[in-house]
């Protein structure tokens, strides 16, 4: 992804993370430490993150099954996904990078998701 995108992409989950924990109460410093920014941050841009490997894995067009036998370790970012669409369903919340993903997991070509989520 060109550097340009990517920090868009990495500014806008930030502020979706807050607009998520916003509805449960969640002190905003939290998103701008190590356990929030901190962890965007590293997830985005680090191919020892077993979340990035999945979401390099999809960029290849591979399934949800082939990257989770290729891995062989638990992405915890998937089961989130699926949570966080029911959520976001639940609480009426706009959480566009959340959503592009559980599409990509499901199926949506990944170049159609980031077209997508960088036109809006």
């Amino acid at each position: 992804m060109e550097k340009n995108a990517g920090a868009a992409l990495i500014s806008r989950g930030l502020v979706e993370m807050q607009r998520f924990g916003k509805v449960y109460d969640a002190k905003e410093e939290s998103f701008i430490g190590l356990s929030g920014a901190g962890d965007l941050f590293l997830t985005a841009s680090s191919n020892m993150s077993r979340n990035f490997r999945v979401g390099l894995g999809l960029a290849q067009g591979k399934a949800q099954e082939e990257i989770l036998e290729d891995l062989g370790e638990v992405a915890e970012g998937i089961g989130t996904s699926y949570a966080l669409q029911e959520i976001s369903k639940q609480k009426a919340l706009y959480l566009p990078i959340a959503k592009e993903v559980y599409e990509m997991l499901e199926g949506k070509n990944p170049q159609e998701s980031l077209r997508d989520l960088l036109s809006k």
